[in-house]
């Protein structure tokens, strides 16, 4: 219950308009001293005080702005002990019994219990010293473990073994959904500008400027219209340059943004991505070498039927790269789908768009005979793609 809890306080941190948080866990002080006859009961509360350790570890890692601490009661006057107490002659004798082994010798009050938890939740929290223990409120005893203000050099020790930081948290544990911080709102923004530049710079040189220059059937007249309109071909270029140099970019941030929910498939997304960017970028000495064929090879018999080869190489390179991006796709979609953050729709669009991108590519290498029949279901792509893009540029701050 305490897990589930406190993944429940760091996933609904971030919809807090106040944008912090505070995790209490209370168990009885038999978790520190232990108590005869009692073994699992003893074990079962020093779990509730360890387990708040790791998920102020946890926060400050993921830069969840929520404090962890833990109130450790002693023997608190409630109800329940009254049956134990009875109200005869040697009640007195039984409270001290009960006691005899607290600082105060006393039985704390219920409001004593609800004052120190008001002291934990409020604004002054932050300013204790991770390592105090307020021993002078026994019987409350109670931990300040760790605001995240104070904790951050904290989260990621070496350990001595092996090196590598410590993961207090496996990625099968409950606590994996995306958690915003403005570092991350930031990056996530800037990856939706990149992602529209991107969307803005291929759709504009492929369909804008350069699609309507190019018929692969007819090499003279592709020539003829290139040299005709030559700052458009360039421009296309240009474009095609522009939009590589943001998708090298957007990949780095989507993995940035994504390591936290599965640091394995983030990674492998952003490989993916940047093997299609490069494809890319490199697959435009094509377009250049069709240029220098059209603009300057006037000794040279056939340049417009080669500059014609060399254009349609360019297509089947970008076809090539579109391979490793709909594989990236595919793991994005499952990313998101993972996140907590985003609508689960978005991965299931962008899934949809991998499968796409896999599907044409391969009729283009393999059956292009089919590929103008399957040419709408890019729609579905760009489609996707968009609103993917506006979600992250519009991410706000606070649910």
């Amino acid at each position: 219950m305490t897990a589930h809890s406190s993944a429940a306080a760091t996933r609904s941190a971030r919809c807090a308009p106040w944008g912090t948080g505070s995790i209490i866990n209370i168990s009885p002080r038999f978790g520190r001293v232990g108590i005869p006859a009692a073994a699992a009961y003893a074990s079962s509360q020093a779990a509730v005080r360890n387990h708040t350790k790791p998920v102020a570890l946890y926060c400050a890692e993921q830069g969840v702005n929520i404090r962890c601490n833990s109130s450790h009661p002693a023997a608190i006057l409630t109800p329940i002990r009254e049956p134990m107490l009875g109200d005869g002659p040697d009640r007195e004798a039984r409270m001290s019994a009960f006691v005899a082994d607290t600082p105060m010798r006393r039985f704390g009050t219920v409001k004593e219990v609800a004052a120190i938890a008001l002291l934990a939740g409020s604004a002054a929290a932050p300013k204790t010293d991770r390592a105090s223990r307020n021993e002078v409120l026994a019987p409350v005893l109670v931990e300040m473990a760790c605001p995240p203000s104070r904790i951050g050099g904290h989260a990621g020790l070496p350990s001595p073994r092996s090196g590598r930081p410590y993961r207090f948290f496996r990625k099968t544990d409950i606590m994996t959904d995306l958690t915003l911080t403005e570092d991350l709102v930031r990056k996530i923004r800037l990856a939706g500008l990149f992602y529209l530049i991107i969307i803005l710079a291929g759709l504009g040189a492929e369909l804008g400027l350069r699609g309507p220059l190019i018929d692969l059937s007819n090499a003279e007249g592709t020539a003829t219209a290139i040299l005709a309109a030559p700052g458009r071909f360039r421009l296309a270029i240009a474009a095609d340059l522009v939009m590589a140099l943001c998708d090298a970019g957007l990949a780095l941030l989507l993995y940035l943004v994504f390591r936290s929910i599965a640091p394995g498939l983030a990674l492998s997304a952003m490989v993916f991505r940047l093997i299609q960017t490069v494809l890319i970028a490199a697959n435009l000495l094509a377009m250049q070498a069709a240029w220098l064929l059209i603009s300057g090879s006037d000794g040279l018999a056939d340049a417009n039927a080669l500059a014609s080869i060399f254009l349609d190489l360019h297509g089947h390179g970008y076809d090539l790269g579109l391979v490793f991006f709909g594989i990236n796709s595919l793991i994005m979609g499952a990313l998101v789908w993972r996140s907590g953050l985003f609508a689960r729709g978005f991965g299931v669009g962008l899934a949809i768009a991998g499968l796409v991108y896999l599907v044409g590519s391969s009729l283009r290498f393999f059956a292009p005979e089919l590929s103008s029949v399957f040419a709408p279901a890019y729609g579905l792509t760009i489609l996707a793609e968009t609103a993917f893009c506006l979600r992250l540029l519009l991410q706000r701050s606070s649910c």
